[in-house]
Formats: C-alpha cells, sequence, structure tokens
C-alpha cells in the first residue's frame, strides 16, 4: 500500500508533487515531498478582493495554486500552452499577497521580444514606462483594464523594469514576476536569479512552444533551471496542459 511505503523508498526530489489515482482513473489524494516526507495537500484558494476567490479547475491547477502560496520555495516556474492559466495564476496570487503585504511591490519583467516573423514598429515615443506599456498589456487583461493598470504603477504597487536596465538591482521584499520566460537565455536567467534579495521571490511562466527566436532554443533560460534547480529546495515547478481559456482558443491546437 502506498501510504506504508517510506518516502525514502520513492525517490523523489524536493518539492515534487505526487498523485494518486483509484483504479478508475480519479485522483483520490495529491502530496508533495518536502523535508523527507510526504505531506497532504489542502485545497487551494486564491482569494482576493480584487478578484474574488478563485479556485483550481483541474488537477494541475490545484497544484500550481499550492505551489503559489507555499514559503518554501522561492523560484516559482509554470510553463504550459497558451490558456493553461499560467500567467492569470500568477497575477491572481500576486495581487493577493500585495494585499496582505507580503510583497512590498510586484516587479514585472517581459524581454520585450516580438512574435516571430512580425515586422518591428520602431521606436516608440515617451518615457521608459510608456515604451514598456505595450508589453504589459496581458497584465491589463487580466487585471480588468489598461486604467486598473495605470493605478497600480502610478501607486508604485507594480513596477515594471526593462530586462536590460535589470543589472546592478538589488530588489527586497518584492514578488519578481517574469512572463514570456519562454524568451530568456541561461544569461538571461543568471540575471534574474541573481536580483533575487531577502524577502523576495521569483515568480516565472512560459510556453516553450512560443519561442520567438532561435537563440532562446539554443541556451533556453527555462530548460536551464529544470535541468539544474530541480531537487533543490528553492526551486518548484509545475506544467499546465488542459486549455481553460475556451473551446474556440482550443481549435488553436488542432493546426498543429
Amino acid at each position: 500500500h502506498f501510504y506504508n511505503t517510506k518516502a525514502s523508498q520513492l525517490r523523489l526530489k524536493e518539492n515534487e508533487y505526487v498523485i494518486l489515482k483509484n483504479t478508475d482513473g480519479e485522483v483520490v489524494d495529491r502530496l508533495v515531498f518536502q523535508e523527507g516526507e510526504l505531506k497532504r495537500i489542502k485545497y487551494p484558494i486564491i482569494e482576493s478582493s480584487f478578484f474574488g476567490d478563485i479556485k483550481p479547475r483541474n488537477t494541475e491547477q490545484f497544484l500550481a495554486f499550492h505551489m503559489l502560496q507555499d514559503k518554501n520555495s522561492q523560484i516559482k516556474l509554470l510553463t504550459g500552452k497558451f490558456g493553461t492559466g499560467k500567467s492569470f495564476s500568477m497575477i491572481a496570487q500576486a495581487i493577493n499577497f500585495l494585499e496582505r503585504g507580503v510583497f512590498n511591490k510586484i516587479v514585472y519583467i517581459r524581454n520585450n521580444i516580438n512574435v516571430s516573423d512580425c515586422l518591428e514598429l520602431g521606436a516608440l515615443p515617451g518615457t521608459v514606462q510608456d515604451k514598456l506599456l505595450p508589453y504589459m498589456m496581458p497584465l491589463a487583461d487580466h487585471l480588468g483594464s489598461q486604467e486598473i493598470l495605470e493605478d497600480f504603477l502610478l501607486t508604485g504597487a507594480i513596477e515594471p523594469i526593462h530586462l536590460g536596465f535589470l543589472r546592478g538591482r538589488d530588489l527586497r521584499d518584492s514578488l519578481i514576476y517574469c512572463t514570456e520566460a519562454q524568451n530568456l537565455s541561461v544569461a538571461h536567467m543568471q540575471l534574474l536569479i541573481g536580483r533575487v534579495a531577502e524577502g523576495s521571490e521569483l515568480w516565472l511562466d512560459g510556453d516553450i512552444k512560443q519561442t520567438d527566436r532561435r537563440v532562446f532554443e539554443k541556451s533556453s533560460g527555462i530548460g536551464a533551471v529544470i535541468e539544474k534547480l530541480s531537487g533543490n529546495k528553492h526551486f518548484a515547478y509545475v506544467h499546465l496542459t488542459k486549455n481553460e481559456r475556451s473551446e474556440v482558443a482550443a481549435l488553436a491546437d488542432l493546426l498543429d
């Protein structure tokens, strides 16, 4: 019987999840291996006065919600195809932590890479923040509008930083959120991890399928952290597979 098996016999890595199913394929238990033992996971809900209560829609989201709320790891990675809830889950939980004072601010980082085979718009007018705004619109979508996003920016609750300006920064008591992380090289990933100071965490999401330049296929930051950090107590990783956006969005997979 599984529950009578010693954790040491299972050869699990730190922060590795275990899903138990019955003979009908129904999930009956979810556990995480930490500090030499398997721990049962309580049902995770993302609570926020901004978003309301958000419940996981599938088993993988269940594990993702737990990972985001778990203080045992400080580098958290969510991967998966479009529509699986990577960014929404991270943003909703990040706002919850912001409201509760767990972090002083959300630092938003994205490598400003356009979609492959799409012409550049050229130089954009305005301040650095104005130039970064088009790359922050997915964040605005999840928050509800550009106006709401601009309110967060105005108060400093969300601070966008250009990846190229990140070197030398000492980010304390911050939730460092990097989206579209498939467009990061190993050197970029090292730079990001090196900014995590006392009281901060680094959250990453990405979809390897949507890598927009060959350089990131040859030198994949996501691939490096999975390979080198799996089993490290400070790192946790969940891969999402089920499209929860809409039945129409799921049709995109049929074009492969």
